[in-house]
């Protein structure tokens, strides 16, 4: 799961059980909306943000978020770390190679394109990213 400390992304390792592979990318999404728990790191995504809707399409993630999520697009910052913050977290596991964010209203950022499958880029964990 990725947070941020300071003002970049951090890996948190979490055990998540599941009883069937295909549930894992879900519980894995809402461990990270659940935030980083007891930690000095800081949640990403803006807080009250729900997971409406998962699927898989092949090795593409898509995740379809409450309208929540676009608190996040204060600036390029913010909101590239909270939608890396989701990229990162679901492409760390074998199911997930990209991921494509979607807010329920179909709304877009103005600070950080969503409208198609990302993965991970190396540049995304160094400081200020």
């Amino acid at each position: 799961l990725y947070f941020l400390d300071g003002d970049r992304l951090s890996a948190q390792r979490r055990m998540i059980a599941c009883s069937e592979k295909e549930q894992l990318p879900e519980l894995t999404m809402n461990a990270l909306l659940a935030g980083p728990g007891a930690s000095t790191l800081k949640r990403a995504i803006p807080s009250g943000t729900a997971l409406l809707d998962l699927s898989m399409d092949g090795k593409i993630c898509t995740v379809v978020l409450s309208d929540e999520f676009a608190l996040c697009d204060t600036d390029r910052q913010t909101a590239e770390n909270a939608v890396h913050a989701i990229v990162l977290t679901l492409c760390s596991l074998d199911a997930v190679e990209s991921v494509r964010v979607q807010l329920l209203s179909g709304t877009e950022l103005q600070n950080c394109r969503i409208d198609e499958a990302l993965s991970p880029e190396a540049d995304w964990l160094q400081q200020g990213s």
